[in-house]
């Protein structure tokens, strides 16, 4: 239930699809309610169906057949390995590999919906984005997205889609609550920073597929809600879909949205040509938020932020060579000569991970990244050569056109409009606090520790604690509170665990310490992620902490046990025990 939950609140991880049924939904109760969702979804959004989409209900088997493995992108593979974004074995895709609850398709106009899905009920937000889905189509086409060769136009289409769709589910969530639209948007925007730690299970991509998350789970459902949310706070839904007539094609526009309505689009860059003895395998725009990706996975997450703002357009392209050699060529714009300066700084940090690279490389890889790297600013304009020796890299680089002294004056595509301000939720009463960006203290819990160095905490979520680190050891924790008797710690853990997942059943709890207290343990290692969940006593018994660390398989575990070491009590019978039933005795341990 726990997993259905997450998934319900998360949608999907991929796209969406479709199916049809009588208008008024039969003797089938399950039909009835997604017809009666229908209605309320075309009142929100402000769109007719005229007749509804076909609905199919499905089983799991079924729902896994509408997503056979995709037809590879020609040159992915190479230029994920170019950038850096996968191990040079690695075989990119843009599929998620969780099937979602949910689908719609446009080619047949069906919604096809998991057999026990419920419209009344706890998936009601499901059904509500898949139907958003069907609106859309219907009233603005379905675009071809297999047939968008740019990874950022990709990228930005799909927020677009996905963007949408949540935020109708979300609103609509609010309206059934009765509770004020803003806040099911401010939180599921204040959560969206945080993809390892929000959220149960999430997939090994995060960890070491940079562009599948970006692709799959973080920028579409999340930075895509954020963009088409601010459109509709300033004009309602007739902007959103002014908005998708002329719709934004890149990532910075999404990232920026009143940079798109103030017309600054990404700015037209000349890709290089490919040098002596190699080919072109593929070429596009690179994007601010995959610029952000690659510079966050090697150098931290502030200073990637800081190198990607001021992105004004890219063009990449990417070449073979003899034998399994690639080679990188990568023309930046920025707004100013300033950002450039910023950007070429982070450019040339990234040197560092791509000679791990180099190091790690073997004769089983299907690539060969040479560790080779230039940098060279002129102006608004850098560019970027990985893989090439210096002759062969100047000759990429030098018959590059200068850009102008700044960006050509844009037009507003939607005339002269101001954003308001983003909503902001409340900070939830009586949690802990991040002090001095160092310490995590929570006076009601009575525990305080030391945050791991690059790990950025929270405790906005809806647990006590979160921290995670991105980037080639990611990793992260939460800690939540269970109003639960301790009893069986090795049971607790072993549920705890469930709830972030499946458990082989000879999986074993080991005994642990949490906060100097006696706990137990389960790890599981799985895609090379690997989960640790921890059931810890507090209040002598009479309620359980419970711990989820995750971290990529061989890296990431060694912060996470000095975070541990670090916990100390603050006091023997902090004030949550006195929110406990008096009368709850504790369980024998």
């Amino acid at each position: 239930m726990a997993r259905r939950r997450a998934a319900a609140a998360l949608i999907a991880l991929v796209g969406c699809a479709h199916a049809q049924r009588p208008p008024d939904g039969g003797d089938d109760p399950r039909l009835a309610a997604v017809l009666r969702l229908a209605t309320e979804i075309e009142a929100l959004r402000g769109i007719r169906f005229g007749h509804p989409p076909r609905v199919r209900f499905v089983d799991g088997a079924a729902m896994r057949a509408l997503h056979p493995p995709p037809e590879p992108r020609p040159g992915l593979d190479e230029t994920v390995v170019a950038f850096g974004l996968a191990p040079p074995s690695a075989r990119a895709s843009l599929a998620s590999p969780v099937p979602p609850l949910g689908e719609y398709d446009a080619r047949d106009d069906t919604l096809s919906l998991l057999a026990d899905l419920r419209a009344d009920g706890a998936d009601r937000p499901v059904v509500a984005h898949e139907l958003a889905h069907a609106l859309d189509a219907r009233r603005f086409g379905h675009p071809d997205l297999a047939a968008i060769a740019d990874l950022d136009e990709l990228l930005a289409r799909r927020a677009l889609l996905e963007g949408d769709a949540e935020l109708v589910a979300r609103l609509d969530e609010a309206r059934a609550r009765r509770a004020p639209d803003e806040q099911p948007l401010a939180r599921a925007l204040a959560r969206a920073a945080w993809p390892l730690a929000a959220t149960p299970a999430p997939p090994p991509a995060l960890y070491a597929d940079w562009l599948a998350s970006s692709a799959l789970f973080v920028f579409p459902y999340y930075d895509g809600m954020a963009f088409v949310g601010a459109l509709e706070r300033a004009g309602g839904f007739a902007l959103v879909d002014r908005m998708l007539e002329h719709p934004p094609t890149s990532t910075s526009e999404i990232l920026h949205p009143q940079r798109w309505l103030d017309g600054a689009g990404p700015e037209p860059v000349d890709a290089p040509a490919a040098p002596p003895g190699f080919r072109m395998v593929a070429r596009g725009r690179f994007g601010e938020r995959l610029t952000r990706d690659l510079l966050e996975a090697c150098l931290g997450a502030e200073p990637a932020l800081a190198a990607a703002t001021g992105w004004s357009g890219d063009a990449y392209a990417v070449f073979a060579g003899e034998g399994r050699r690639l080679a990188l060529a990568w023309s930046t714009a920025w707004e100013t000569p300033a950002d450039a300066v910023e950007f070429a700084r982070a450019a040339a940090g990234l040197g560092r991970c791509w000679s791990e690279d180099a190091r790690r490389a073997t004769a089983a890889d299907r690539f060969v990244v040479e560790d080779r790297l230039r940098v060279r600013r002129d102006g608004r304009r850098v560019v970027v050569v990985r893989g090439l020796p210096e002759p062969l890299a100047q000759s990429v680089d030098e018959p590059l056109a200068p850009l102008s002294p700044a960006p050509a004056p844009r037009t507003p595509p939607l005339g002269p409009l101001r954003l308001p301000p983003p909503p902001e939720e409340p900070p939830p009463p009586g949690r802990g606090r991040i002090a001095a960006g160092r310490y995590w203290i929570d006076e009601r819990l009575g525990i305080a520790a030391e945050l791991p160095p690059g790990f950025r905490a929270t405790t906005a979520l809806a647990v006590e604690f979160a921290m995670e680190r991105h980037g080639r050891t990611a990793a992260s924790a939460t800690l939540r509170l269970l109003a639960e008797p301790a009893g069986d710690l090795a049971a607790h853990a072993r549920a705890v665990a469930a709830d972030e997942g499946r458990v082989p059943p000879a999986t074993r709890a080991e005994p642990a310490t949490f906060a100097g207290a006696p706990a137990a343990a389960v790890t599981i290692v799985d895609g090379g992620v690997v989960l640790r969940a921890l059931a810890a006593p507090v209040c002598g018994g009479r309620a359980t902490l419970a711990l989820v660390e995750r971290w990529a398989a061989g890296a990431g575990r060694a912060p996470l046990d000095g975070w541990e070491r670090s916990l100390r009590p603050l006091s023997p019978a902090p004030p949550v025990c006195h929110e406990l039933p008096k009368d709850r005795a504790p369980p024998p341990m």
